[in-house]
């Protein structure tokens, strides 16, 4: 693996490659190192979280580990300026080696993938919502945001797709099928860093009108989408003798 070093000295890059990346990854834990991280008398090291999980007891030696600081990987890790693990996604962010892990949790180029089925695209939000607008267009419902649209959902259908016309984000609207209820709820398509989107949908039926009002749930595939705790419940006689009902929805900015 290539990597960018700064020499303190004349804070000049030169280019290293590393045989064995996982020389930098807690022996413990096997996550990268960051700072702090703690060695024994006898040098072993650990990253600070593993040091209170193991009782400050280094693993190897049995000596105590975390009170003193290993300043030499410390500074090794600091000087090693990385790339971002999305930069085919788009991202050009460079960190060093000990903040790519903060940076993976915040970048918003993280991958998110197709969600229809025999379709293996992959790629950042952006990239995806333009897939799925040129390609897959007829298998949603266009609809713009702060406006009410009505959808007509079959009883056994378990997901509906939802794409908005001018900033083309993609939601998908989940029937979950059970004995005596189904249960529905919106998510989004979007790393879990983007935008959360406020949602209420109005059912009637019979001489019934229930209105469930949340938040989407972020998801980056398929198979990311569980079950969620906000859930519009509906009884299974909800959708009549034609197997079917009509939701009123609308989809607005968090804001």
């Amino acid at each position: 693996m290539d990597e960018l070093v700064v020499d303190p000295a004349t804070n000049e890059s030169i280019s290293v490659t590393l045989t064995d990346p996982e020389v930098f990854d807690c022996p413990i834990c096997y996550e990268s190192l960051s700072s702090p991280v703690f060695q024994c008398e006898n040098g072993h090291i650990a990253c600070s979280s593993c040091c209170t999980k193991i009782m400050n007891k280094c693993p190897s030696c049995c000596l105590p580990i975390g009170y003193n600081r290993c300043r030499a990987i410390e500074k090794v890790l600091e000087s090693i300026k990385v790339k971002c693990q999305n930069t085919r996604y788009g991202c050009k962010e460079t960190t060093s080696f000990s903040k790519k892990l903060d940076h993976a949790k915040t970048c918003h180029h993280a991958p998110c993938s197709c969600p229809m089925a025999d379709c293996n695209f992959v790629g950042s939000c952006t990239q995806f919502y333009k897939h799925f607008r040129d390609e897959h267009e007829n298998s949603s419902v266009q609809f713009q945001h702060n406006k009410v649209f009505q959808i007509t959902l079959n009883v056994d259908d378990t997901s509906l797709f939802l794409q908005e016309e001018k900033d083309g984000v993609v939601f998908i609207l989940n029937n979950r099928i059970g004995c005596l209820a189904n249960s529905i709820s919106v998510c989004c398509i979007a790393p879990s860093t983007n935008e959360r989107f406020y949602y209420e949908i109005v059912a009637k039926y019979a001489r019934s009108i229930i209105t469930f009002q949340s938040y989407t749930e972020n998801i980056q595939s398929r198979i990311d989408n569980q079950p969620s705790s906000d859930i519009l419940p509906l009884p299974a006689g909800s959708f009549g003798h034609s197997r079917q009902l009509k939701l009123k929805i609308c989809i607005r900015h968090h804001g």
